[in-house]
Parts: C-alpha cells; sequence; structure tokens
C-alpha cells in the first residue's frame, strides 16, 4: 500500500506542476486551468478537483490499512511516504495559492499527518532556517488567478 500512495503523490507532483507550468506559458488559460485542478467541487471533467481526489485516494489508502487514527500515513512511525507528501504539499503551496492547497488538504484527514511531520524536531528546525530549493518562474505570487 505504501508504495501505491509513494506513486500517488508523486502523480500530484508531476501533473500540479505540468499544469503550472502550462499555466506559466499561457497567462491566459492559467485561471482556469488553475481553478480546475485546486477546486474543492469535482464536475465530471478529467482535471476538475484533481488535487483533492488525489489527495482523497490517499486518504482512503490510509483507512483500508485501519491507520486512519494513527499520527502517520501507516501508523505511529513516520515512513518514506510521510517524507514525500511533506514535500509535495510545500511544493503545491510555493507553485499554488496556500489557502488553495489547504482548502483541499481540509476535505481529507491528511493534515493532521502533515502537522505532525513538520512538527518534528528535525524537519522543524529545518524549515525554520532552511532556504527552499524550488522552481524559478513558477511561485504562486506570479499567478493571476
Amino acid at each position: 500500500m505504501a508504495n501505491k500512495v509513494a506513486l500517488d503523490v508523486a502523480d500530484i507532483w508531476s501533473e500540479g506542476y505540468k499544469i503550472r507550468c502550462t499555466a506559466r506559458d499561457d497567462p491566459a488559460a492559467a485561471p482556469a486551468m488553475c481553478s480546475e485542478w485546486l477546486s474543492t467541487t469535482p464536475d465530471g471533467s478529467r482535471n476538475s478537483a484533481r488535487l483533492l481526489r488525489f489527495l482523497t485516494a490517499i486518504d482512503n489508502s490510509r483507512k483500508l490499512t485501519d491507520s486512519s487514527s494513527s499520527t502517520y500515513l501507516f501508523g505511529d512511525h513516520v515512513s518514506y511516504v510521510d517524507f514525500l507528501l511533506l514535500n509535495v504539499v510545500l511544493t503545491m503551496e510555493f507553485i499554488y495559492p496556500p489557502a488553495a492547497v489547504a482548502a483541499c488538504l481540509s476535505k481529507t484527514n491528511l493534515t493532521s499527518v502533515i502537522d505532525a511531520i513538520k512538527d518534528r524536531p528535525k524537519i522543524k528546525s529545518y524549515l525554520a532556517t532552511a532556504p527552499p530549493v524550488l522552481y524559478p518562474g513558477v511561485h504562486h505570487s506570479e499567478l493571476a488567478l
């Protein structure tokens, strides 16, 4: 199950980044493309609420393994998949408005997992002091939604 979730996380990164780069290259289409990706109400189209649907799939995987009341995705011990999820959430918060990403997360039970990972002492220290190594030209402040 962890490998399936790891692949879901990779898909979020891949699709989210691709949509954002396409929006950067076509500013006229950016609002529609990004709003569709970040929507919290699916309308049946392929990309509608895509981020939310990925996050829901991860949340459902967690429920299938009876880990929904655990601290991390698959129990009370952190795994590489938890770190992958944190990475993709931080990336999505960089390239899309953080409030829109938070709205999608709030529809799942993953916020507590993200918070638990961020609260780990070394992660907390790193996030507080390390400059981000991110992607030029796709910061959410450059996105006109």
